[in-house]
């Protein structure tokens, strides 16, 4: 999945670091683009990440009274390699034009005139469909 959080505070961090180790590429935006992009070089996929890695040789061995099988899968798993990296966002307009519909934006601002503002900024950009 891929989505865009806006508001990299306590919890907006939190949740776009969990989301990134989950492997979902995630687009970020902070009103100090220095705070995103600090997020984005600091983030670390995580250990559940770390394990697709691992070098993976599969074997299937005949059972007793089976017949043969003739499976042999060998090789690296690559697709945590693949994995978009998470990227910070000068403007939210970029962020909302980066996504794909049906696009997924999630704010986590403090209430008020942070998340209105924010709002005001992302409904610019908004279409039928958008989360």
């Amino acid at each position: 999945m891929k989505l865009g959080i806006i508001g990299l505070g306590k919890m907006g961090s939190r949740i776009a670091q969990k989301l990134y180790e989950e492997n979902h590429e995630v687009l970020v935006w902070n009103r100090s683009f220095k705070t995103a992009e600090d997020f984005v070089k600091n983030l670390d996929r995580g250990p559940a990440a770390k394990a697709l890695k691992v070098d993976m040789k599969i074997f299937s061995l005949p059972t007793q009274g089976s017949k043969k099988l003739n499976l042999k899968i060998e090789g690296s798993n690559e697709s945590s390699e693949n994995f978009a990296s998470p990227r910070a966002l000068a403007t939210i307009e970029e962020l909302v034009l980066s996504l794909s519909k049906p696009r997924i934006i999630w704010l986590m601002l403090p209430a008020g005139e942070a998340t209105q503002s924010a709002l005001d900024e992302v409904q610019k950009f908004l279409q039928k469909g958008t989360l």
